[in-house]
């Protein structure tokens, strides 16, 4: 019997935590419902998508360990960044550290 293809692994970085979490999630939820609808429809290039995604916590100081991270571990063969805390950030009271 032959071995399940290897998937298509994306990464992404999301504000899932702190205070630009609701924007986030939906966010990833988005992500979810694609992926779930590619895969139903037998992946891409028959080959299942894997979602990784990794919580920044709003925080930019932890971006480029997160980035790190997927190129390293998780090897997806794409990833995305969502500044969320960079653009939104400004729009906090207090502004956003990180």
């Amino acid at each position: 019997m032959a071995a399940a293809p290897a998937p298509i692994r994306i990464g992404c970085c999301l504000s899932l935590t702190g205070p630009l979490a609701d924007n986030s999630r939906s966010a990833r939820l988005t992500h979810e419902i694609r992926q779930q609808d590619i895969n139903s429809r037998g992946g891409l290039l028959g080959r299942p998508v894997e979602l990784v995604c990794h919580d920044d916590h709003a925080g930019a100081s932890l971006v480029p360990e997160i980035h790190e991270r997927l190129i390293e571990e998780d090897k997806p063969i794409s990833f995305q960044h969502f500044p969320a805390g960079q653009a939104y950030g400004r729009f906090l009271p207090g502004g956003l550290t990180g």
